[in-house]
């Protein structure tokens, strides 16, 4: 009998090179070049999105840790906010680079594009040992799916602890794999380590401690036997949460006079949690949570629970992940849950009802192992149907003891980044926000019995499918946080006029805050804007001293009525409830002297010495020779640019100055016909500065030119005739005067076709 070597052998025989076949050379390169490709296309995508982010959008939240980092960097007072710092604690090298906010706040979201390439590559990671007979492509296939979720996506344009929370759970859970599956007091010490440090990331990691506790009291069985083991793990998880606690407290303590009194009106802990109608709170809260993630991401998280109780039910030395690490993830998941819903039990908001954002983190690993399992039903299709029954029947019975509890349809309002998988596509417009329970429960059951046969059909398929089911509520929630981002712009008018009086006159090292304002948001924004000010807290309704020597106030319109602060007077409005006030002293003499305060009693009109500026068409190379042709029912848009280039007074926006813009600086638009001598008014309209001018600062302002006449209304508007007009572009002081005499107008020529 003859044996034929193989073709290794024969040529190992012969002398030749040892190499491997084709098909594993390949392999072996695309477990490289997949992640390296999966990881850099993922940054560039996160990069581009967070292009068009102008500020920050959550006021406590990204204040929190963007100045948790600074002062950890730089000093001052702590934050006085509970956000952790293990996130802030990768911004702190940006505040040794860069003393300026927004700069710091844009590198800040460049580093959220990298940890969101960490999370593709863990993901990856992941899914080649949850799949070890896979390829590199079904790996890459299962992380981008996960990459691809909606709320993962936004991540990265809100400075918030969840991107680090989501690729740092995810290493925690590859160290407990790697734990559980050889076991040695190493391997537990550095798992448990982990999950104590993620816990400085953000409180609710409590949950992963929690859930590592347990599984490592089932994985060290017999106790007696694996001591080592067990000690390694308690002290590293108790060292590292001691670690956690301290710096915890040391970043986020509160310094009385700094920071605002605490207004929370939120029912106790207790009350949440030892009493009938509390419990039943927290349970539609959880119920709500689940009904969430069921539409958000209901194949990827069905079929992820599903595949993790198959392997709860496999016995221990089976070819597959063991399924005490599974284990693992349920608790997690669940823990995390019900942390989420005892937290959120405090009132009856809509995103209270069906929430996201803080269960959404331990979901990503179970919706990684539901992406593996949906590549391989194919080859394992006996359970499907059971795992789509019982998926839809759980969804059902989440939808109804939500309706139970809150009824079938709930309105109130919506904080759209904590639904950023959903957004507002199951919700009614802002103004009478809406959850129909049933239409939730209708994308659930949709989309899970959408994908799954999409997976069942072609992995790649399953793939593309689960994807473009997230393109629509990523796109939604896209353009809700640009547009809230360049919305919050405006609302910068009060830090702008703190940093401009520090520039011109020198620094200030202190402003008082008046905390009657009640508006917390104004608070943190300035705070974050000129973070090396500080700003004792004071309530002026109670007639104390002011607690700053610099004279600068930032308080409510109606400051300077209040006894106790006479000869107050304004700096600056801005577009919300926020002033800038100076006491009487010498900082406010010297903005006197400069033109920097606006009259004593404004409102009232601005003196000669304010009307002194320029504009300037920009932007539109078209009307650079002045000539525009425009159909009758057409409009225009121009940008301009408005500079205050004199002193006497700032110049308020109509926004500032209230509902009635009287007294505000406007933008007027006049057209006129004829020849010059016999010229008439044919028609008019206004445009608005987006914000107040301090002396010497410019805006970009838009100004819209439409041949609608004298006369015309929205219902029943009437076009000028065709024909060719002079359309003058000048400044006004609203029922004051026009300022075309100190400030040179636009002049355009425009031909008004049919």
């Amino acid at each position: 009998m003859t044996t034929t070597a193989a073709p290794s052998e024969t040529r190992r025989a012969a002398g030749g090179d040892e190499r491997a076949d084709p098909p594993v050379r390949r392999r072996a390169v695309l477990v490289w070049v997949v992640p390296v490709v999966l990881a850099a296309v993922t940054v560039a995508v996160h990069v581009v999105l967070a292009r068009h982010m102008r500020t920050p959008i959550i006021h406590a939240d990204e204040f929190g840790y963007l100045m948790g980092a600074h002062f950890m960097a730089r000093g001052g007072s702590p934050t006085g906010a509970p956000y952790y710092p293990g996130y802030s604690a990768l911004l702190v090298p940006l505040w040794w680079i860069s003393r300026h906010p927004l700069t710091v706040y844009r590198w800040a979201l460049d580093v959220n594009a990298v940890l969101a390439g960490a999370t593709a590559v863990l993901s990856f990671l992941l899914a080649r040992r949850l799949a070890p007979r896979s390829g590199p492509l079904a790996w890459g296939g299962a992380a981008v799916v996960v990459s691809a979720y909606p709320a993962v996506v936004m991540y990265s344009n809100l400075a918030e602890s969840e991107n680090l929370l989501v690729p740092g759970f995810l290493a925690v859970a590859l160290l407990v794999l790697r734990a559980v599956e050889v076991s040695t007091p190493r391997r537990w010490a550095v798992a448990a380590g982990a999950a104590g440090l993620l816990y400085a990331v953000h409180g609710r990691a409590v949950a992963v401690a929690a859930a590592l506790v347990l599984t490592a009291a089932w994985v060290l069985r017999p106790w007696r036997a694996r001591v080592p083991h067990l000690l390694a793990t308690a002290s590293a998880l108790l060292a590292a949460l001691a670690a956690s606690e301290l710096w915890i407290r040391w970043v986020t303590r509160r310094v009385p006079g700094r920071q605002l009194p605490a207004r929370s009106t939120a029912p106790s802990l207790s009350s949440r949690v030892a009493t009938a109608h509390g419990l039943q709170h927290v349970g539609a809260v959880l119920s709500g949570e689940g009904l969430y993630l069921m539409a958000a991401a209901a194949p990827l998280l069905v079929l992820g629970v599903a595949a993790s109780v198959r392997a709860l039910r496999r016995r221990p030395g089976t070819p597959a992940v063991d399924g005490r690490w599974h284990a693992f993830l349920l608790l997690s998941l669940l823990f995390g849950a019900v942390v989420a819903a005892v937290f959120l039990a405090t009132g009856n908001r809509i995103d209270d009802t069906v929430y996201g954002r803080y269960v959404e983190v331990f979901a990503v690993p179970v919706m990684l192992v539901g992406a593996v399992t949906g590549a391989r039903l194919r080859e394992r299709p006996v359970a499907l149907w059971r795992s789509l029954a019982i998926g839809a029947a759980v969804a059902g019975l989440l939808a109804m003891a939500v309706s139970a509890y809150w009824g079938g349809t709930i309105r109130g309002t919506v904080v759209r980044t904590n639904v950023f998988g959903l957004s507002e596509l199951v919700f009614g417009p802002n103004t009478a926000a809406r959850l129909v329970v049933a239409v939730v429960l209708g994308v659930a059951v949709g989309a899970l019995v959408a994908v799954v046969a999409a997976y069942r059909l072609l992995p790649v398929a399953g793939v593309i499918v689960a994807v473009g089911a997230f393109v629509a509520p990523s796109v939604r929630a896209y353009a809700d946080v640009v547009g809230l981002s360049s919305a919050n712009v405006l609302q910068q008018v009060v830090p702008d006029a703190l940093t401009s009086v520090q520039t011109r006159f020198g620094p200030v090292p202190c402003v008082a805050w008046d905390s009657s304002l009640d508006y917390d948001w104004q608070f943190y924004n300035t705070r974050l804007l000129v973070p090396d000010t500080v700003f004792p807290v004071f309530d002026s309704r109670r007639g104390g001293p002011v607690p700053c020597s610099s004279g600068l106030v930032v308080s409510g319109r109606a400051f300077a009525t209040r006894a106790g602060y006479p000869g107050a007077r304004l700096v600056m409005l801005g577009n919300d409830p926020a002033a800038v006030w100076a006491l009487p002293g010498a900082l406010q003499s010297a903005l006197d002297r400069a033109g920097w305060l606006l009259p004593a009693g404004f409102p009232a009109p601005l003196p000669d010495a304010a009307a002194s500026g320029t504009l300037r068409l920009v932007g539109t190379a078209s009307v650079s020779a002045a000539d525009v042709t425009l159909p009758q029912r057409a409009t225009r848009t121009l940008w301009v640019s408005v500079s205050h280039t004199g002193g006497g007074a700032p110049w308020p926006n109509a926004t500032s100055v209230g509902p009635v813009p009287q007294y505000a600086v406007r933008i007027a638009v006049a057209w006129f016909q004829g020849p010059a001598r016999a010229r008439q008014q044919v028609a008019a309209g206004r445009a608005d500065l987006p914000v107040s001018l301090l002396p010497g600062r410019s805006e970009r302002a838009r100004v819209t030119i439409t041949p609608q006449a004298f006369g015309s209304t929205g219902a029943v508007p009437k076009y000028l005739a065709p024909g060719a007009y002079d359309v003058e572009i000048s400044l006004i002081q609203e029922s004051v005067r026009p300022w075309d005499a100190t400030v040179t107008p636009i002049w355009l020529h425009v031909t008004v076709t049919r």
